[in-house]
């Protein structure tokens, strides 16, 4: 799917007919996303975590693509938040059409309406899920445990070119279940497709590393 995508510099490119960000407010600013970053747990809680950055340039000038230059979009009021966090379906992420759209949803129809007081950070959108994956789990079949488990997608725009995956890679920490000593796993260049598929995967490389 990734590779049947049209992958222009313009892809993603988006409106907004009001920006209020913390340089003022901004008539039929230009927008995009710079880069993205998608969390999917092995726990409980079956939604995924997805932070990301949008950039944007008056109606007037030239995209970044053409020579333009752009601003990171920062809330009015908030000058240390330039990263925006939401709730989607682990089934998105591998969908960059779908993935972007979730996103550019959200930012017009939630981020840039809200009050920016109001915006949450990765430790507050995250809380249920970041204290359901620290609970150590048993890995079925095998005398090992887990917990901090999780897929991490992270995807970034260039001016000449759209949102695309840069990293993506599980980790997470193992142990003899019972014993005292953890361990890091890490898989890298492993992407994303069902959280089914993440715990085959971890099963398997707990098994290997252990060989």
């Amino acid at each position: 799917m990734l590779d049947e995508i049209y992958t222009g510099p313009d892809r993603g490119h988006f409106r907004t007919i009001r920006l209020l960000d913390n340089s003022g407010v901004q008539q039929l600013a230009n927008c995009r996303i710079k880069e993205a970053t998608v969390f999917n747990y092995l726990s409980d809680l079956k939604y995924a975590i997805i932070g990301y950055t949008v950039e944007w340039w008056k109606n007037d000038e030239q995209a970044p693509h053409e020579g333009g230059e752009s601003q990171i979009y920062i809330p009015h009021g908030r000058p240390n938040v330039n990263k925006l966090y939401f709730r989607a379906k682990s089934s998105i992420t591998s969908n960059m059409l779908y993935l972007e759209d979730a996103i550019i949803n959200d930012f017009l129809n939630t981020k840039a309406l809200a009050d920016p007081m109001s915006l949450q950070s990765y430790s507050q959108e995250a809380a249920e899920q970041t204290a359901s994956v620290a609970i150590w789990r048993e890995l079925e079949g095998t005398p090992y445990s887990y917990n901090e488990a999780v897929h991490i997608t992270q995807l970034q725009a260039t001016p000449d070119s759209p949102l695309m995956v840069v990293s993506q890679g599980l980790r997470a920490n193992w142990r003899h279940t019972g014993a005292e000593e953890l361990l890091q796993l890490r898989v890298t260049d492993y992407a994303f497709t069902k959280l089914r598929e993440c715990y085959e995967k971890l099963h398997a490389a707990i098994i290997t590393e252990d060989v």
